[in-house]
């Protein structure tokens, strides 16, 4: 069960005896360990268990907790839930929490990024397997309340504003006028809801905050929460309104002033009721089957996959050629038509982006936007715009030009969608090579822009996947085997010989075989700069795991990258060289965790290749 939880949870659960002299794991790495007296005392000072009869849960810090369940069949037998780190966090969080209970790990434990409700339904549900008895999550919340005070003073506070408010005789804004958004949304009728907004009424919001900004946000984000609920009771699909809710509230969160607040609160609104008109206008035929309804939510929520008519059939139970059939015949559209439209970006924004390649620096003859933005292989593992500009001769502008171009004529604070990852290829090089790189983009992109004279088309046959993948997998297995061996021997220096000079050298050079490797194998060719400032900034996009060890740390002045390019000119030629020990072991773990991650996302590239290549 222990086994089964962490496969589901992705958190560490381990068990301990009363004397905490013995701890199993459960997972990948099940087994069991003899706990120091050292360590003991650490693990009881730490999480200051009270093995009561029932699960407890226990802040470390407000967005750090662990839990414990007691074992009745093996007296003072425990098991430990955590810690986690309460999902989402940013990367100087994990990174902060990481360093601050870096200890963990000399016993078995890992902090892991997990949501509350994960932690609290795996606990019930391993408490209900050890136990035999049912625990609901009110029962759960309500024997560990003593962690949380504040719960314990609600009701006091309560008849508190409640009094103060009889008191002074406040009104609330009118009901029937945020009635009249809500009908307004429902019915996806802009105009009208632009009148509601504008009303004037007595009285004034309630007070949700003692801050300001805490308090806008906080009605901001009600708001938006009953329009999501208002879009599901129109027609749009529970899997839409809701991601958009999420995404709407996490925006909020990053706004710092009131106007700013308020102008997003009114924009989210008009969004919902957007998308609400669109939602009946679709549906002015009349009846429409609940498969159609059942079809746009599985697409909508495996948008990111390889979405096969089959699949959805299988699914949905339903022969796929009627599917297909119904599809077509309500919606005046096919299913894989409408998987196209459904894409995750602005195309008003994408737009932006292409005049601003093309109207002054660049004469490209095609532009492609692939990957999952329009639901094709991914490519990039952020949100993010994957471009390949096709030109005719090799142009003035660099990618790293180009990027800097974007930067001033589309900045950031001014996109959706932050990351832009941008191929500039000649012509010739795309015509002669077949690489699983360029065929992706060709037979799965979107043609954003096309010139007068050119005659952009797509591949009418896939390319030899057995040959890319052989290919691929020589380079993966040399570059790798190279890095890893430069990590063993820099270790080496590190720890044997403390020569920190050849220890940064073979760090350095390590991380750019890794790069090399992980570029070589997305891409079909070999990167032409050996900067890993350079390299990172062209491949980060390609995992979010990456970006998360090694983009700069500005609030903590961790800056990786460029000491790793500095070493790898310092140390081979500068007779002064040097660099502190906490320093540089610092840098060898995170290339370590680097080499890690491209090796599991490289593996990942080599099944997918090997599979499109057993299916030809």
């Amino acid at each position: 069960m222990g086994t089964m939880l962490v496969n589901l949870m992705h958190i560490s659960v381990c068990r301990y005896d009363g004397a905490g002299a013995q701890c199993q794991s459960f997972g990948e790495s099940a087994g069991s360990k003899i706990l120091s007296e050292a360590e003991t005392s650490f693990l009881k000072n730490i999480f200051e268990l009270k093995q009561r009869k029932y699960p407890g849960i226990y802040a470390l810090e407000p967005d750090i907790l662990a839990g414990e369940i007691r074992d009745p069949a093996q007296e003072d037998s425990w098991i430990l839930f955590g810690p986690i780190l309460l999902a989402p966090a940013n990367a100087a969080r994990f990174q902060h929490a990481g360093r601050k209970f870096g200890k963990l790990e000399d016993i078995g434990l890992h902090l892991q990024i997990c949501e509350l409700n994960t932690l609290v339904a795996g606990m019930i549900l391993y408490y209900g397997y050890l136990t035999g008895k049912e625990l609901s999550l009110a029962e759960f919340l309500e024997y560990n309340k003593e962690e949380f005070p504040s719960v314990q003073k609600i009701h006091e506070q309560l008849s508190r504003d409640l009094f103060a408010h009889q008191e002074q005789a406040g009104i609330h804004n009118p009901y029937e006028q945020e009635r009249r958004e809500q009908d307004a949304i429902r019915h996806g009728d802009v105009a009208a809801l632009n009148r509601s907004i504008s009303e004037t009424y007595e009285g004034k919001i309630g007070q949700l905050a003692k801050d300001p900004l805490r308090h806008h946000k906080n009605v901001a984000i009600g708001n938006i929460t009953l329009a999501s609920r208002t879009a599901v009771e129109a027609g749009v699909s529970v899997e839409k309104s809701f991601t958009m809710a999420d995404s709407m509230i996490q925006q909020i969160e990053e706004i710092d002033n009131v106007t700013e607040v308020e102008a997003f609160k009114r924009m989210a609104q008009r969004m919902y009721a957007d998308v609400v008109a669109e939602e009946l206008q679709a549906n002015e035929g009349g009846y429409k089957n609940p498969l159609i309804a059942a079809v746009k939510d599985y697409i909508f929520q495996h948008f990111h996959d390889s979405i096969q008519i089959t699949d959805i059939a299988k699914y949905l139970k339903v022969n796929p050629d009627y599917l297909s059939h119904l599809f077509k015949e309500q919606e005046h559209i096919t299913i894989k038509r409408y998987i196209l439209q459904e894409k995750l970006y602005n195309p008003a924004e994408a737009a932006r982006i292409v005049q601003s390649l093309t109207e002054d620096y660049f004469n490209p003859e095609y532009i492609l936007l692939f990957g999952k933005l329009v639901g094709g292989t991914r490519h990039s593992d952020a949100m993010t715009y994957d471009l390949l500009m096709v030109v005719r001769e090799t142009p003035e502008y660099d990618w790293i030009q180009a990027k800097r171009i974007l930067r001033y004529k589309v900045p950031y604070s001014r996109r959706e969608i932050t990351y832009i990852n941008l191929y500039i290829m000649p012509l010739s090089y795309v015509e002669s090579n077949k690489t699983p790189f360029l065929y992706f983009a060709h037979s799965e992109g979107e043609l954003l822009y096309c010139s007068d004279h050119c005659h952009f088309r797509r591949p009418k046959h896939p390319i030899n996947f057995a040959a890319a993948y052989a290919d691929a997998k020589f380079q993966f297995d040399t570059f790798r085997m190279l890095g890893n061996e430069l990590i063993e021997q820099a270790q080496d220096a590190f720890s044997e010989s403390r020569n920190m000079r050849l220890a940064a050298l073979f760090m350095a050079q390590a991380a750019v075989y890794f790069y090399h490797t992980l570029y070589y194998v997305y891409h079909g060719l070999e990167f032409d700069i050996h900067d890993p400032v350079v390299m990172h900034e062209r491949m980060r996009t390609l995992s979010t795991q990456l970006m998360l060890v090694l983009d700069d740390n500005h609030i903590e002045n961790i800056f990786t990258l460029p000491r790793l390019k500095s070493f790898l000119v310092k140390a081979r030629y500068d007779i002064g060289f040097d660099v502190a020990p906490q320093e540089l072991e610092m840098h060898l773990q995170r290339v370590e965790k680097m080499g890690h991650i491209i090796e599991n996302y490289c593996g990942l590239r080599l099944e997918l290749y090997k599979e499109l290549s057993e299916r030809q």
